[in-house]
Order: C-alpha cells, then structure tokens, then sequence
C-alpha cells in the first residue's frame, strides 16, 4: 500500500454487523469475507424439516473465477496529509459486508443466500 493518507475520525458509530460482516478501523492488505445464508419462512406455526447447505446445489456451485483488476494510470496529488471527518453514522453492514475506515488493497467476497417461502397453498 502506497501513497496511502491517515483517515482520522472523531467518531464513528454503528448499530448492526451481522452475517459474516466487519466494522475495520485501520488498514488492510486483503479481505476474504464468506457468508452462506439459508433463511425459510414457513406459513405454519411449526418448522417440520431441516434443510442443510449440502442439499442445495446453490451452495456447492463452483463460482466463476474473478476477473483481473484493471489497471489505470493515474497521478494522485494530495492536498492534505489525511482525511479528517467528524462523524461517521452507520446503519448496518450484512452478509459478508465491510465497512472500513482506512485503506484497502484487495477484497475478495462471496455472499450465498437462499430464500425459501413454503405458503399453506402449496402444501
């Protein structure tokens, strides 16, 4: 990490991380999240079965591989040693999401979530 500032903030506040997500305070070469989500909603009062990862090919899928970063020629002039900010106010951050106060070179993330309905009708 080149050419990188200092992000100097006075206050930062965040009410959700959930799911496989991060709140960084600082710098990061590289990030892996994951997440792998089964949610069912069932109209009955009762959960009758399980449901595992293994038995939905959505989760075994191999993903396609990530395409090459793309590269631009650029001359960055920086007025100011750092970035200052007084307040910083977050909702939420989910599902292998991040949210980063500094400098990152790399992430590389995959979120798989599957949302089953079962309504009475069908059963």
């Amino acid at each position: 990490m080149t050419n990188k500032r200092i992000a100097d903030v006075h206050q930062a506040e965040m009410t959700t991380i959930t799911v496989g997500s991060g709140l960084l305070i600082g710098d990061l070469v590289h990030y892996h999240p994951r997440a792998k989500v089964l949610a069912v909603q069932e109209e009955t009062r009762t959960f009758q079965d399980f449901i595992d990862f293994e038995d939905l090919p959505f989760f075994q899928a191999e993903l396609s591989p990530p395409k090459p970063p793309i590269t631009i020629d650029t001359t960055i002039i920086h007025h100011h040693s750092s970035i200052r900010v007084q307040n910083v106010h977050i909702k939420s951050a989910s599902t292998a999401g991040l949210v980063q106060i500094g400098s990152i070179d790399y992430v590389d993330g995959e979120s798989r979530l599957k949302h089953i309905r079962i309504l009475e009708s069908e059963q």
